[in-house]
């Protein structure tokens, strides 16, 4: 029993563990409002609602932001410049961005938003860095 309840509580341990996710950020218009980043952990929630997000100014072209404590697993980032600072992804006619924008992997969707599978990476507990770049 005491050997059961030892596994138990290291196995709960080490499902636990968290690491950061650092983003190597390019193409961003300099001081031009603010980055709006979030990170989904499904399909089913990819570019609706996002399990962390994170808000930053737009204050070079490069910049580096973390995500920390981040538990392992699998996830997708989305990421847009707000130029006008309305806390809204603008679109033109037919839903093409109006903002610079960004996903993990670089992913491009085909007449559409790029899917999750596409963008998807695996944070592993001692973290990971990606890089993603903007598109106009």
């Amino acid at each position: 029993m005491k050997m059961i309840f030892s596994l138990v509580v290291a196995m709960s341990a080490a499902s636990a563990q968290a690491g950061d996710l650092t983003l190597e950020l390019h193409g961003i218009q300099a001081g031009k409002g603010q980055l709006m980043i979030g990170v989904f952990d499904s399909a089913e929630s990819f570019l609706k609602k996002s399990m962390r997000k994170l808000v930053v100014p737009a204050t070079s072209a490069d910049m580096t932001v973390s995500l920390q404590n981040l538990p392992e697993g699998v996830y997708a980032v989305s990421l847009y410049q707000d130029l006008n600072s309305n806390r809204k992804f603008d679109t033109h006619l037919f839903g093409i961005p109006a903002e610079p924008y960004g996903v993990s992997n670089n992913a491009e969707g085909f007449m559409g938003p790029p899917k999750f599978d596409a963008a998807k990476i695996t944070v592993p507990a001692q973290g990971l860095t990606t890089s993603i770049k903007l598109h106009d």
